[in-house]
């Protein structure tokens, strides 16, 4: 009688294929991405299970199997206790690195499904290193430099736009010319978006980023240089050509370098160094007084230093972003049709529709809120600054939050939550009688509302193509911008008028359009496709190899 063979993978003749051969990359079956216990051990658990189609292993993570299964961890002892089959025991320390780095092993765009009690990653402790460095998991080393580059930018900014108006003051510029230099450069901001979206896809996204810190660097350079109006009036413009050049290449150059799955991490990141550097430089609106009575200069003297000061932390963010590799040419030939992106055009019309409204939202009521708080309440700006400041402040937990968030709750999911949030507490604040209960319900929309923008970026350049992100990234924005600029003088009325529930009346009934309009137009985009890896091939230099 001849012995009876036993299904269990010898570790010289394997009796079922490879590991890797069982995974079809055909439709509906994809690879886990990331290195796995299955490649790194061979796992025979989906060749062990009698009367089971090859679909991958039910018990362990190695292939795009059911996840998770009824009692998993119960079925594997009964299953390594039988003396049929060899026993296993489940490595934690071998489960892909993808989840340990990014905290997710789920397909992008689903929930996040908890690993069983006691099996976490390695059963490692959270330990205070990587609690801080957990915003920096799976984020590329120049993705690094370009957040690092926007945070040094946003210190200068932070800081003039707190003083620079009070800077032209004292040099004896009247305030309706400063209120049109200011009008004039967000002009020019908004109508360089789409041009520059287009030109960067077509020449290089780096290029443009390069080009944009450089002029803002010279700004600076101008503003420490002269008094003239001439000479103020083109820095001020050209911080204007900064922001219109190097805000959809820059998020799009972003997007290139990181994986699908780690964009809301990249962004979120991003925004919150741009926005923590913004509050710290506006909490530096003292120094020019505090630095007269130390180096012993006059007040402009003192402005004009420190405006040298940051045209050379500009430069230093210039060289940051020149460390960075560039993107190759992605687009063909421009055109007048290619305003709008091809491939995704009926994406970014719907889209369009949703973001008009966000801006009309914003500038109905939040580009105005310390004129709102004045009017209403009669506070100034010296009671004000502290909880503005506080709301900039704000972003900081996204860091953390958001890519917690993204990888349990469907993206689609946020942006409606968050709007109506939004929205309710444009209406709590309208009715509260108070302006630090006010002040209160703002910060709270201010913390959501930042909760938002990554999500919101990670959702469009997920779903145009890589050719078409800075195109897109334009378009969006700079639609945004046109429902911004609008608005402002309808708020202005409206509070002349004593009318002060208006405004944010207004304002929340924009959100909650836009929120409806996203669920209706938007809700059920799904995500492209990550593009596959390159193979580079090495060139034949005609001689055997060695």
């Amino acid at each position: 009688m001849p012995a009876r063979t036993t299904s269990a993978a010898s570790p010289t003749r394997p009796s079922s294929p490879p590991p890797t051969a069982l995974i079809s990359t055909s439709p509906p079956w994809r690879p886990q991405p990331g290195p796995s216990s299955l490649r790194a051990t061979g796992c025979p658990i989906p060749s062990l299970l009698p009367g089971r189609k090859r679909t991958g292993c039910p018990l362990c993570w190695c292939l795009p199997g059911r996840w998770p299964p009824s009692r998993p961890w119960k079925r594997l002892t009964v299953w390594a206790s039988s003396p049929r089959r060899p026993k296993l025991t489940p490595l934690p320390a071998l489960w892909p690195s993808t989840w340990i780095s990014t905290g997710s092993s789920n397909w992008p765009g689903e929930a996040e499904r908890a690993p069983p009690a006691g099996c976490s990653p390695g059963n490692r402790a959270l330990s205070l290193k990587r609690f801080v460095l957990y915003p920096f998991h799976g984020v590329s080393r120049e993705v690094l430099l370009l957040v690092g580059a926007g945070f040094l930018a946003g210190l200068p900014y932070g800081f003039s736009g707190l003083v620079l108006p009070i800077y032209l003051s004292r040099l004896g510029i009247d305030t309706g010319t400063i209120g049109l230099l200011f009008t004039l450069s967000s002009l020019v901001y908004t109508g360089l978006l789409i041009p520059s979206g287009l030109l960067a896809d077509r020449f290089g996204r780096r290029l443009f980023v390069l080009l944009g810190t450089g002029l803002y660097a010279a700004s600076f350079g101008l503003l420490a240089a002269g008094r003239e109006l001439p000479v103020v009036g083109a820095a001020i413009l050209l911080s204007g050509v900064y922001f219109g050049t190097t805000s959809a290449p820059g998020t799009a150059l972003i997007a290139g370098r990181v994986d699908p799955r780690s964009h809301a991490r990249a962004f979120t990141l991003n925004s919150v160094s741009w926005t923590g550097a913004s509050a710290a430089g506006t909490f530096l609106g003292g120094l020019p007084e505090w630095l007269s009575g130390v180096l012993g200069l006059g007040i402009l003297e003192t402005y004009r230093v420190l405006f040298a000061g940051a045209a050379v932390l500009v430069v230093i963010a210039w060289l940051m972003v020149w460390l960075v590799a560039e993107d190759p040419p992605v687009a063909g030939r421009l055109s007048l049709r290619g305003l709008i992106p091809r491939r995704s055009r009926r994406f970014m019309v719907r889209y369009a529709l949703v973001s008009i409204w966000t801006g009309a939202a914003y500038g109905l009521a939040i580009q105005l809120m310390p004129l709102w708080f004045y009017f209403k309440f009669g506070v100034d700006e010296s009671r004000l600054s502290g909880w503005f400041a506080l709301s900039s402040l704000m972003a900081l937990p996204t860091v953390y939050l958001v890519p917690w968030l993204t990888a349990r709750v469907p993206l689609q999911r946020v942006p409606v939550v968050v709007w109506m949030l939004g929205a309710a507490s444009l209406v709590g604040m309208s009715m509260v009688p108070d302006y630090r209960l006010a002040a209160l319900i703002y910060l709270l929309r201010s913390f959501i509302v930042f909760l938002n923008m990554p999500v919101m970026q990670t959702f469009l350049m997920g779903r145009v193509p890589p050719e078409e992100r800075g195109a897109a990234a334009a378009l969006s924005e700079a639609v945004w911008a046109l429902g911004a600029t609008l608005t402002p003088a309808l708020a202005g009325r409206l509070l002349q008028a004593g009318l002060y529930q208006a405004p944010l009346w207004a304002a929340a009934a924009c959100t909650l359009l836009a929120a409806a309009l996203f669920y209706s137009l938007l809700s059920r985009e799904p995500p492209l496709p990550a593009p596959p890896p390159l193979t580079v091939q090495p060139r034949s230099t005609g001689r055997p190899s060695t």
